[in-house]
C-alpha cells in the first residue's frame, strides 16, 4: 500500500517536472516544424478532402513514411483540429505517457523501493534534448515512435500480454517501417532466450505477420508498391554516403558527451549484463549501423537517433548505476549515482541552449513562412490548374492550390525510381530526372528555398537548369515583400499573355 502512494506520488512529482521542462523548451526554441511535416498534413488533407491518401489528385505515389501518423492527424481534422494543434496534442500526450512508461521500466528494472531514482532516470530520459525539441515542434512522428518502441519493450521484458505486445509493433511499423527491425530483433531475443513457450510465441509472431501482411497487401494494390517511395528517392549506396553517415554519428554522441561516455563503459563490460541489456545494446549498435549505412539526416536535432533514445539511456544507467554503487565522500547520505544523474538533467536542459542545431538554426529556419507566402501569392495571382515544380514542396504544396511535382523525387516515383544519382549538398536527397520533369510542362519552376532564388542550388535544379527546354522556355520572375524579402520563381513563357495572371516584375 506504501509502495503504490509513494509510486503515485513520484508519478505526479514526474508528470509536473515533465511540464516543467517543455515550458522550458518554449521558451528557449518556441514552436517549430520542418518542412518535411507539411508533406504528410498535404497527405491527410487530401484524404480528409476525398480525394485519397496522395499527394497530388490521381497521382498513387506513397510519397510518406509514417502511414498512421498521417491517419491520426485526418482523425484529428474530423474533430476541426488543425494540423498544427493536432501534431502538439500527439506529441504532448506521447511524451508525459513516455514518461510514465520509463518509470514503470525503472520499477521493475532495479531492485529495490527507491521511488526516488526511478524518478531521477525517468527525468533523465525525458530531459534529453532530441526529445524535447521534437515533442516541442518539428510536425514528426518521432516522439509517437519512441513512446510506442518504449512501451513494446517494457512489455516484452516485464509483462505476460502476448497479443498486445505484438499488436504494439504492428502500430509501431505503421508509425514508421522501422518497426519491422523492432520485431524481428524482438522475436530473434524471444526465440534465443526462451522466455516464453511455442504456444506464446506464435501468438506474438502470427498475429504480427497477419496485421502486417494485410497492411502490405492493402499498400501493394493502393500505390502499386510496398516500399514507400521516399526508400527509393533516399536509400542508395556510396561511399560518400557512409562518410555522411559515421559524420552523423559522431556529430551526436559529440552533442552528447555523457551519454557517449556511460554507454562506452557499458559496452565494454558487456558479459556482465543480463540478458535484457545485452539485448538492447545489440539492438541500439544494429541501429545506428542502420544509420551509418543509410548516410544519416540532415534535419535539426538529430531525429534518427529518437526512436533509440530510451535504448541508448536504458544502456547508459546500468554504468551510473554501477557506479553509484560507491558512496560519495562528500555527501554520505547521497549515492554518487544521484550526483551524476542530476548533473546529466542539466547539461541536457542547458543544451537546448548551447547547441546551435537546438536553437539557432531552428529559430532561424523560415521554409514554412516563406512557403505559405509564396503559395499564397501564386493562388492569388494564378490558376489553380498551373503545376509547380520545386524541391521545397513541404509548406508550398500544403498552401498551394496547384499540382506539385517534387524534383527531388519524394513524392514522385519517374524522379526516385527513374533518375539518377549526383552529388548533392544533402546527401539523401541527390536524385534527378530534369527531363521527365520538363516533359511534364511545369508552369512555374521554383529553385532554392521556398522563396526561390535565380540560380538553382540542388543538384536535381541544376540538371533543370542547364536544359535547353529550360533556358527556351522559362522566364524568370521575382518581387519584394514584406519590404525585404524577396520571391523567385521561373515561369512557362506562354503563359505570360494568360489573362488570369497579373504583372508583378
Amino acid at each position: 500500500m506504501k509502495k503504490d502512494i509513494s509510486d503515485k506520488k513520484y508519478s505526479l512529482i514526474l508528470l509536473v517536472t515533465a511540464g516543467l521542462f517543455l515550458m522550458i523548451t518554449y521558451k528557449i526554441l518556441g514552436i517549430w516544424f520542418t518542412d518535411d511535416a507539411f508533406i504528410s498534413f498535404r497527405y491527410s488533407q487530401n484524404l480528409f478532402r476525398g480525394i485519397g491518401l496522395v499527394f497530388n489528385k490521381g497521382e498513387y505515389t506513397q510519397g510518406y513514411t509514417n502511414f498512421l501518423w498521417v491517419i491520426f492527424l485526418t482523425a484529428f481534422k474530423y474533430l476541426h483540429i488543425d494540423f498544427t494543434t493536432s501534431v502538439l496534442i500527439i506529441n504532448f500526450i506521447s511524451y508525459f505517457c513516455l514518461a510514465l512508461i520509463l518509470y514503470s521500466f525503472f520499477r521493475n528494472r532495479i531492485n529495490g523501493n527507491n521511488s526516488i531514482l526511478f524518478l531521477l532516470l525517468s527525468l533523465l530520459i525525458i530531459s534529453s534534448p532530441n526529445i524535447l525539441a521534437w515533442t516541442i515542434g518539428g510536425g514528426l512522428e518521432g516522439i509517437l515512435f519512441l513512446t510506442i518502441l518504449t512501451a513494446a519493450f517494457y512489455m516484452l521484458f516485464y509483462s505476460q500480454t502476448t497479443l498486445l505486445n505484438s499488436f504494439l509493433f504492428f502500430i509501431l511499423s505503421l508509425v514508421r517501417p522501422e518497426g519491422f527491425f523492432f520485431f524481428i530483433t524482438s522475436l530473434t531475443y524471444l526465440l534465443i532466450t526462451k522466455k516464453i513457450n511455442k504456444k506464446r510465441l506464435y501468438k506474438f509472431s502470427i498475429l504480427y505477420v497477419v496485421l502486417l501482411t494485410t497492411y502490405l497487401i492493402w499498400n501493394l494494390s493502393y500505390y502499386g508498391s510496398i516500399l514507400p517511395n521516399t526508400f527509393h528517392s533516399k536509400v542508395y549506396f556510396s561511399y560518400r554516403g557512409l562518410f555522411e553517415g559515421l559524420h552523423y554519428i559522431y556529430r551526436f554522441f559529440m552533442s552528447a558527451p555523457f551519454l557517449l561516455m556511460f554507454f562506452i563503459l557499458t559496452m565494454l563490460d558487456f558479459n556482465a549484463l543480463d540478458r535484457e541489456m545485452k539485448f538492447l545494446l545489440i539492438v541500439s549498435l544494429g541501429y545506428i549501423l542502420y544509420i551509418f549505412m543509410i548516410g544519416g539526416d540532415f534535419m535539426f536535432a538529430y531525429r534518427y537517433f529518437l526512436p533509440i533514445m530510451s535504448i541508448l539511456y536504458f544502456i547508459s544507467v546500468e554504468s551510473i548505476l554501477k557506479i553509484g554503487s560507491y558512496q560519495n565522500y562528500v555527501f554520505k547520505k547521497i549515492s554518487a549515482a544521484y550526483i551524476i544523474i542530476i548533473i546529466m538533467i542539466l547539461y541536457n536542459i542547458l543544451s537546448l541552449s548551447f547547441e546551435t542545431s537546438y536553437k539557432t538554426e531552428i529559430r532561424e529556419y523560415k521554409m514554412i513562412e516563406r512557403g505559405k507566402l509564396l503559395a499564397e501569392y501564386l493562388n492569388e495571382n494564378y490558376s489553380s490548374d498551373y503545376t509547380i515544380a520545386s524541391s521545397g514542396i513541404g509548406a508550398l504544396g500544403f498552401y498551394s492550390d496547384m499540382r506539385i511535382i517534387d524534383v527531388l523525387g519524394l513524392t514522385d516515383s519517374q524522379v526516385a525510381q527513374g533518375g539518377i544519382v549526383g552529388n548533392d549538398g544533402i546527401y539523401s536527397h541527390g536524385k534527378s530526372n530534369a527531363k521527365y520533369i520538363l516533359t511534364r510542362k511545369p508552369s512555374i519552376i521554383v529553385f532554392g528555398d521556398c522563396f526561390g532564388g535565380k540560380l538553382p542550388v540542388r543538384f536535381a535544379e541544376k540538371e533543370i537548369y542547364i536544359t535547353n527546354d529550360f533556358l527556351n522556355n522559362y522566364t524568370y520572375k521575382e518581387l519584394v515583400v514584406n519590404n525585404k524579402d524577396t520571391m523567385r520563381f521561373y515561369l512557362r513563357n506562354e503563359l505570360f499573355s494568360d489573362k488570369n495572371k497579373a504583372n508583378h516584375q
